[in-house]
């Protein structure tokens, strides 16, 4: 299955902890890009359902859709694409999860179809130091 989509608007979310999340359900309630990859750096859960579930739900600000609706009841349309793949569609947004790699250089953004990427790790805070 080809989930390569170049000719939308991609970001690239880089890490794993509760920042990238929060950046994640912003876009996903500004809806500026159509596609989100996110960079975990490694292994995560079992399974694609461990993250997805991980993903819609935070200890200290509740579920994404409190976030994006507040108490109006509404729901996220929220789904596992590609088991696989680590591919999620949340209210018409695809995400994709990348678990190999941990130094963001390595990490073929241009071929996810990503141009723009956002460091949540806070290690990459000085633009004059080299990478590791």
């Amino acid at each position: 299955m080809n989930h390569k989509m170049n000719n939308v608007k991609s970001l690239g979310i880089n890490g794993l902890g509760r920042i990238r999340k929060l950046t994640l359900w912003n876009q996903l309630n500004q809806k500026y890009f159509e596609r989100i990859v996110i960079n975990a750096g490694r292994e995560v859960g079992k399974n694609t359902a461990d993250i997805f579930q991980y993903l819609l739900h935070d200890s200290t600000y509740g579920t994404l859709d409190h976030f994006l609706f507040g108490h109006s009841g509404e729901s996220s349309k929220a789904e596992i694409v590609d088991e696989k793949d680590a591919l999620l569609e949340i209210n018409g947004v695809l995400v994709k999860i990348l678990r190999k790699e941990r130094n963001p250089r390595n990490i073929p953004w241009a071929r996810e179809g990503v141009r723009l990427v956002v460091d949540c790790t806070g290690k990459f805070l000085d633009p004059t130091l080299p990478a590791e």
